[in-house]
């Protein structure tokens, strides 16, 4: 009887065991936040699920190598979804890492969904609220705030993802093709369009500004200087994918870094 007890007692232990590992959030009910991603934009999560959008978080930090491989997945599933303009809204949370950092990582693993870092964007309290201890960590809320997946792992790829996400309701959505971006920065006010482009970007700015068109891995592949007034940027001959366009003054300090995509 007590050898019984004792093997029953094992097989709960890792029975125990192996549901940690599974759920690497151990909440069931989300806890608000506000972060900044590293394009300056204001997130707040429960905003997002009191409209009625389900939220995917993925917790990763820059030099975790699965969370490089994972990102591309969860991009797949973003754009698959609408780049955040349909009912769900993606979102990664970095932990311990810079701006810089973050955007590095987006440059380099393809990570296209908006990002705030762990020590510039607020994402470091979030990751304790969370009690995160492993990356990457990708979990689903939803409107009512149940956390309905606290761990979706592993990702084989981007349509593993999507399939995960579909039963709850969001559908596929085209990302917004007509969306002109406009923002202040600074003491600069600066509007580029269309994004997603085919040919051309057009770019409006009240200063000398100069530019850095860069791929997913950090490649300089346009470097132009917009004057006061309407400027134009000729992409015809990019490949169709998704760039980042680097705004900097007249003396060199970036203003600005922002995802463009290539029809």
């Amino acid at each position: 009887m007590k050898k019984q007890r004792k093997n029953f007692m094992v097989l709960t232990v890792l029975f125990s065991l192996i549901i940690t590992l599974q759920a690497q959030t151990p909440l069931t009910q989300a806890v608000d936040f506000n972060v900044t991603d590293t394009d300056g934009e204001q997130h707040s999560l429960f905003s997002y699920l009191n409209s009625g959008y389900y939220v995917c978080i993925d917790f990763f930090y820059a030099t975790c190598s699965a969370c490089q491989a994972t990102a591309p997945k969860v991009s797949y599933a973003y754009e698959y979804f609408g780049c955040n303009t349909g009912y769900i809204i993606f979102l990664g949370i970095d932990n311990g890492d810079t701006d810089a950092e973050v955007i590095a990582f987006e440059n380099n693993y393809g990570a296209t969904y908006p990002s705030a870092s762990g020590i510039e964007g607020g994402s470091n309290s979030v990751v304790n609220s969370y009690q995160i201890s492993a990356f990457p960590t990708v979990i689903l809320i939803a409107p009512d705030k149940n956390i309905v997946k606290q761990d979706i792992w592993p990702i084989a790829d981007g349509n593993y993802l999507v399939s995960v996400i579909e039963p709850y309701g969001p559908a596929e959505h085209t990302c917004d093709t007509s969306a002109n971006i406009n923002f202040v920065k600074n003491e600069y006010s600066i509007k580029f369009f269309p994004n997603p482009a085919k040919d051309a970007i057009y770019i409006k700015s009240d200063s000398h500004l100069k530019l850095i068109i860069y791929n997913l891995l950090g490649d300089i592949l346009k470097k132009p200087e917009i004057c006061k007034g309407q400027s134009i940027i000729n992409i015809s001959d990019l490949s169709k994918g998704i760039y980042f366009l680097q705004i900097k003054d007249e003396n060199g300090y970036i203003v600005e870094t922002r995802k463009i995509i290539k029809e």
